[in-house]
């Protein structure tokens, strides 16, 4: 990772206010470093959906290459369909989406109310 890239990445986490123990799903996951920084910082794996098999294939070789598979989830799948089941998506705290796009990097973070 470039330190560019985990600088925005360390300042988009300060921002989320991740907590200990909140499930998070990172839509857009890409090569997963973000879903695992998340993943340090609350203790719990994140599931990360991506579209591109790729990318997926790549971000699980880099979790296995730090030893951090333990750490995400990965599947395939189209943010606007995600993979989820109708009672899989209420147990996430937090439901991230990011994009890279002509205006630049952009985050959305949801909560579920508690």
């Amino acid at each position: 990772m470039t330190a560019l890239n985990r600088r925005l990445n360390e300042r988009c986490i300060d921002a989320a206010q991740l907590a200990a123990g909140e499930r998070v799903v990172d839509f857009g996951a890409g090569l997963g470093q973000y879903s695992r920084m998340m993943a340090r910082v609350t203790g719990v794996p994140v599931l990360g959906l991506e579209r591109s098999p790729k990318q997926i294939a790549e971000a699980l070789r880099q979790a296995a290459a730090d030893d951090e598979t333990a750490m995400i989830e990965m599947r395939q799948g189209d943010v606007l369909d995600p993979p989820l089941r109708d009672d899989e998506l209420e147990p996430f705290q937090v439901r991230l989406q990011h994009s890279v796009g002509s205006n630049g990097v952009g985050w959305s973070t949801g909560r579920r109310a508690p």
